[in-house]
């Protein structure tokens, strides 16, 4: 019995779109604009007993972004009038906005990204209460700030894979293709609960500095002209440090600890790309996990279940613009080594 991935294979590499022997194209006369809504921010879980699952009231958020060959910039809001968002007396207000920038020339991506939450509710609270029920508020951390600051950079291995057609669409994929990718992932995240101290509670604030190395494999399929489906994995190992200040009415504590981290990261895509409009559905799981101190059992859970729509639309464009991208793409193409060719 063929596999799934058997039969796209041979249904993608039948037909126009596979009997050139271009595998890509970049789309270098247009600039993409693009929604995007997506379900939620990150939040963050501590097993044990009971441990606490806290999250953010954010049910859906949106970005726009501009998309131009290898470059893209992109704004992230979040509007509490939304029905799925504006549940406040339950979950309590959450504040979020971020910015993202991707730099992706040739067969390297880079991007980098921002993003500042306030506010957030306790997912278990029935672990604390035994009387709560479903209906009732939330713990609640309105004081609960969070900045998280990230930083990937990775490189394409098969120069015949575009990457940025299915992140930036600002190319095509005309063949099937797949690559390994390999890549390093900062990541500084700042928690800080600015709950003032009234003699009789505590507050904390940490720091943490995250290093990610992962090597997955994305491949994309072609199931027509104008669709893809897109699949990768990437399993990672890293480090983590982290400074925690505990803060009594007497006095501040400060505790420092490292550990090592595992996890991976996954995403199915389908998407439509056409000549003018295109859109996508993008689900992603992420999940990564350390211990918290040398001496216990209890584990940190960075946890992540997402999905994300996008639509957009190609307009033309500027002639300066083309200039000055002409301009840095030449300067980039110099850096690179020339093949040697031989007789």
């Amino acid at each position: 019995m063929l596999s799934l991935f058997q039969v796209m294979g041979i249904y993608a590499q039948s037909g126009d779109v596979s009997d050139s022997l271009v595998s890509k194209q970049p789309l270098k006369e247009k600039i993409s604009l693009k929604l995007e809504t997506l379900n939620s921010a990150e939040w963050f879980k501590v097993n044990g007993s009971p441990g606490s699952d806290l999250r953010p009231n954010s049910s859906i958020i949106n970005s726009i972004g501009f998309n131009y060959r290898f470059a893209s910039l992109s704004y992230q809001f979040l509007i509490n009038q939304l029905p799925s968002n504006s549940d406040n007396d339950i979950k309590g207000e959450t504040k979020t906005n971020g910015l993202s920038f991707v730099f992706s020339p040739g067969q390297w991506t880079s991007d980098f990204s921002w993003v500042k939450t306030k506010g957030y509710y306790l997912k278990n609270t029935d672990d604390y209460i035994s009387s709560w029920e479903k209906g009732d508020p939330y713990l609640q951390f309105s004081d609960l700030k969070t900045k998280i600051l990230r930083l990937r950079i990775g490189r394409i291995l098969n120069s015949d894979y575009s990457l940025n057609a299915v992140t930036l669409q600002t190319e095509k994929q005309l063949r099937s293709a797949g690559s390994f990718l390999p890549n390093l992932r900062l990541t500084h995240y700042s928690f800080d609960d600015e709950t003032p101290l009234t003699g009789t509670n505590s507050s904390q604030k940490s720091t943490q500095l995250e290093a990610i190395a992962s090597i997955g494999y994305i491949h994309t399929f072609l199931l027509s002209r104008q669709i893809y489906l897109s699949i990768d994995a990437r399993p990672g190992i890293g480090y983590l440090n982290t400074n925690l200040l505990t803060r009594l009415p007497t006095e501040e504590i400060k505790t420092r600890q490292s550990s090592f981290v595992t996890g991976f990261n996954s995403d199915v895509q389908l998407d439509y790309n056409g000549n003018k409009y295109f859109a996508g559905l993008r689900g992603s799981y992420s999940h990564f996990d350390h211990r918290q101190g040398e001496n216990t059992a209890a584990k940190i859970t960075n946890d992540r279940s997402t999905w994300k729509f996008y639509i957009g639309i190609r307009i033309k464009a500027p002639e300066k613009l083309k200039n000055e991208f002409d301009k840095v793409e030449s300067k980039l193409l110099s850096l690179v080594p020339k093949k040697k060719q031989h007789n």
